[in-house]
């Protein structure tokens, strides 16, 4: 089976979100909790927005408790997201309910998600929505083994910057991925990541980046390698990536957050 391959380069997979949360004063627009970055997926024909759980909780995965003091939820995504028609790059926008109208949270997270360790990965099911999206396909990859010195790219949007598509950073894998980072199923990147990277894919890629709408050809040029989600060290160049695998296993499982709106 062949990598995952696109007609469009992974600079125009990647979205940018912002969580937002309906404002108290009537007739307002949604206050803006956060900026982060997304990126679609699908699996078995089905299509899923994945980011972090601390997008879509403003919620810090290992404390729970509610990140830079700010005590809201948001119940909502606002995506923006890159469209290829008619060989034209246009811009589309999307609002994802974060909940059902009966207060369950919309989002899957892995079985393991509750335990000692909470993964800081979900996805969201995109339903008629993802035919808007150009997604990583999960299907029958064969991906090899990364290990320390590999590098790899974190494609998204750092401080909601966009760059008339999402931004690449460079890095290099910094641990074992195999063996894990303090007992969770992510590894280290070397990389100057920032803020609103939260979410973004992290890629392999090995060829020259060409602008849309060019086609692919030759032999597949990238593979997708996990979620971007923090710099769990202060003061180092250090990011925590999730596997790929664990986004599989998230959308195999099809277990949705026991969190309810509040």
């Amino acid at each position: 089976m062949p990598v995952a391959r696109l007609a469009i380069p992974p600079s125009y997979m990647s979205t940018l979100v912002a969580a937002r949360r309906a404002s108290f004063q009537d007739g307002a627009p949604a206050e803006k909790i956060a900026e982060a970055s997304a990126f679609a997926v699908t699996r078995r024909q089905a299509s899923y927005l994945v980011t972090n759980w601390h997008v879509v909780t403003h919620r810090n995965p290992l404390t729970n408790t509610h990140d830079s003091g700010y005590s809201v939820l948001p119940d909502r995504l606002q995506v923006i997201y890159p469209i290829i028609l008619g060989g034209d790059l246009y811009w589309g926008e999307a609002e994802i309910p974060l909940y059902e109208t009966d207060g369950r949270a919309r989002w899957l997270v892995h079985p393991d998600h509750w335990d000692d360790s909470r993964i800081d990965v979900v996805a969201i099911p995109l339903g008629d929505l993802g035919k808007q999206f150009s997604p990583y396909l999960l299907e029958g990859e064969r991906r090899g083994s990364l290990g320390p010195t590999s590098e790899v790219y974190v494609v998204g949007y750092p401080f909601g910057v966009n760059a008339s598509a999402a931004v690449w950073v460079r890095g290099t894998v910094a641990s074992e991925p195999q063996l894990g980072f303090e007992d969770e199923r992510a590894f280290l990147v070397n990389a100057r990541t920032w803020s609103g990277q939260s979410g973004s894919p992290v890629i392999e890629y090995w060829g020259a980046p060409t602008p849309p709408p060019v086609p692919r050809s030759g032999p597949d040029e990238w593979r997708l390698r996990g979620v971007y989600s923090s710099r769990p060290i202060a003061g180092l160049d250090l990011g925590k990536v999730w596997p790929v695998e664990v986004i599989e296993e998230i959308i195999d499982c099809a277990r949705r957050d026991s969190m309810m709106f509040e």
